[in-house]
This record gives C-alpha cells, sequence and structure tokens, in this order.
C-alpha cells in the first residue's frame, strides 16, 4: 500500500470523502490492496490526510455498500472479492465472455446430463403431471476456481432431446440450441429472483457459511408454437460473488 504517495486537495469542488474513496479505490485497482486484505484504521487515514472521522467513516460506508469493502466486527475494513457478471447463467459461452471482461478466469462443469421424472415443482413450472419424464442438466459455474453458481435446467422430454448432445451444448446456449427448431423456439422467458440465506449443504458445496445470502433465480422458457413452457431453469448463485443486470428498452410514443 502506498497511500503516502496520494494527497488530498481540501480546497477541490470533489468532496473529501470522494477522493479518499477515489485513493482506496486506485489501490484495488492497481493491485496494491488484494482481496482479503486489512485497511489501515480511520484514525490512520484521518491522520495521513487530516480528515475527519465523518469523513473517512462516509468513504468506508460507500465503499462497503458499492461492494468493494467489507466490514468484520472487531477486526475492521478490509477488500471485498470481486464480483463476477453473470447475466447469462445459461448460455456457457456469454458465461465465459462476461467472466472474462470481470477479470476472471471462468470454467465449468456439467455434473448431471440425464432423463429423470420431474419433480413436482418442476411438474408444477412446466405445466405437467409430476413424474414425467423431463431432460435434467446441472451445470456448476466457476470463477477463478471458486464455485459462483448451481444450474438445474430441466426440459420437456422428448421435445427438447437436442439439448443432450453434450459436445454441442458445451459450445452453446440451450436456448441456441432449442431455437434452431420452429416447434422449441422460445418466444419469451419468465424470470424470477429472490434473496435467501445458504442451508447447511450449500454452505458446503460453496465453501460459505451457513446463512450466507444467496440468490436464486428460476426462469420458464415458453414455446413460440404452444405458447406453453419447455424449458425451467433453477439457478443458486452465491450473493457475495455475483452480480445480475438488466437492460430495459423503452417503446416510445409518437
Amino acid at each position: 500500500m502506498a497511500f503516502l504517495d496520494y494527497s488530498i486537495e481540501k480546497n477541490s469542488a470533489i468532496p473529501l470523502y470522494f477522493q479518499l474513496k477515489q485513493i482506496i479505490l486506485s489501490e484495488i485497482k492497481n493491485g496494491s490492496l488484494k482481496s482479503n486484505d486489512r485497511l489501515p484504521i480511520e484514525k490512520d487515514f484521518c491522520d495521513m490526510y487530516d480528515l475527519s472521522r465523518t469523513t473517512v467513516r462516509q468513504a468506508f460506508t460507500e465503499l462497503v455498500s458499492e461492494g468493494h469493502l467489507y466490514k468484520e466486527k472487531n477486526r475492521g475494513v478490509f477488500v471485498a472479492t470481486p464480483r463476477a457478471k453473470i447475466d447469462s447463467i445459461y448460455s456457457t459461452h456469454y458465461y465465459n465472455e462476461e467472466a472474462k471482461a470481470s477479470g476472471f478466469t471462468p470454467s465449468y462443469k456439467i455434473t448431471e446430463m440425464q432423463i429423470v421424472p420431474a419433480p413436482a415443482d418442476v411438474a408444477k413450472s412446466l405445466q405437467i403431471k409430476a413424474g414425467e419424464d423431463v431432460i435434467h442438466i446441472e451445470k456448476l459455474c466457476y470463477a477463478n476456481d471458486a464455485l459462483v453458481s448451481i444450474s438445474d435446467y430441466y426440459f420437456l422430454y422428448p421435445l427438447c432431446a437436442v439439448v443432450m448432445d453434450q459436445d454441442t451444448y458445451r459450445k452453446h446456449s440451450a436456448y441456441d440450441l432449442l431455437n434452431e427448431n420452429a416447434e422449441t423456439r422460445i418466444s419469451h422467458i419468465e424470470k424470477t429472483l429472490c434473496a435467501y440465506s445458504a442451508n447447511e449443504d450449500e454452505a458446503m458445496a460453496f465453501h460459505i457459511p451457513i446463512g450466507a445470502p444467496m440468490i436464486l433465480a428460476d426462469d420458464i422458457g415458453y414455446s413460440v408454437v404452444s405458447g406453453l413452457p419447455i424449458s425451467f431453469e433453477h439457478v443458486r448463485l452465491v450473493g457475495s460473488r455475483t452480480y445480475i443486470t438488466w437492460e430495459f428498452q423503452m417503446n416510445s410514443r409518437a
């Protein structure tokens, strides 16, 4: 850390806390501060830059809320692990590209690809009877060897059998494969998100504490031809390792 190489302009129109934020962010971006490194205490920053504790605390608070830092009671303030952007968790190609753009080394594993009887919750989402045959694919996504998501995909069988070609599936998203056939082309996806706490099994799988924040994303894909659901994705993500964004297109009125 080279905090003494920086200075804060007291007469600048830029707020003092914001200048301190930029100094800390610069140290994170240039690699001087790495994940889980502990920052100097508030008093140290006050002495270095002749700032009030209120100013330093505001900079810390905003950096914590933005996900750059985290606090541990009685221990101090630490650099947070960067989060991987995974808007396209159902697409291996897009996930890889997004993870790389965020500065991560991406990887994934397909741990299951088989025909199974539909569990009750899956059958309800696909509007079929429980126990009917569906294709189940489980995929684990990693960023820098840290597990960030576990995805369970379910597709109607035999209608969507094309997704069971592993070699092809590794190069394309399931939706790319489905959209090659008119009968399985997806018209729209209904997405549901909710936050919850990690259970014991998830804590063990993701190497996180029990009760850590998680995100659950459920996607239902509807057929252009029938208007009925033919795919269901159930994705569990570690809240501290991932973020999701959306872009909405607004229809303009003349």
